[in-house]
């Protein structure tokens, strides 16, 4: 297998909670991506889609019921259910650790869907969420949790690794 060719979204033999080189990781990191990233990254082989590979290489992506619905829903929208969008939706559900959060108490934002992705990342534990929408970046953070553009979660990466 050395030679072989590595799907971009394939799931590492490792464990979630080991580093390649077998060295344990200080903690669990979490991230939560907001649908309109994951469907850029789709469509695009920008900025979008190396945070979602390098997200998924890692391990790092936290997602809900409710949130895995909305992605499935607007794919479906966009583009039908096509073979390629149920094989992406089984892949993307085997990546990713489930959380289930409780509405949040008040409502934060003018769209009750981004008030879902906050829950989600708060019932993760989640350190940042990714995301392109205006109303979410404009809150900076909610309950500990950061809230980043892409770029700005690329930027974080390559900082992570290189404190390492």
């Amino acid at each position: 297998m050395r030679g072989s060719a590595r799907r971009p979204f394939a799931a590492s033999p490792v464990s979630g909670h080991l580093y390649g080189r077998r060295r344990l990781q200080n903690r669990v990191v979490s991230v939560v991506f907001d649908t309109n990233v994951i469907v850029a990254a789709l469509l695009t082989n920008g900025l979008c889609h190396e945070c979602f590979r390098r997200a998924v290489r890692r391990r790092l992506l936290v997602s809900s019921p409710a949130l895995l619905e909305e992605l499935e829903s607007t794919l479906c929208r966009k583009f039908g259910m096509t073979s390629a969008t149920a094989a992406f939706l089984n892949t993307f559900r085997a990546q990713v650790r489930l959380a289930d959060p409780m509405p949040l108490p008040t409502r934060v934002c003018r769209d009750e869907d981004d008030d879902v992705v906050l829950a989600t990342a708060v019932a993760a534990g989640a350190e940042r969420i990714v995301t392109g929408d205006d109303d979410l970046l404009v809150l900076g953070a909610y309950e500990g949790v950061r809230l980043v553009s892409p770029r700005e979660f690329l930027e974080w990466l390559d900082g992570r690794k290189a404190t390492r």
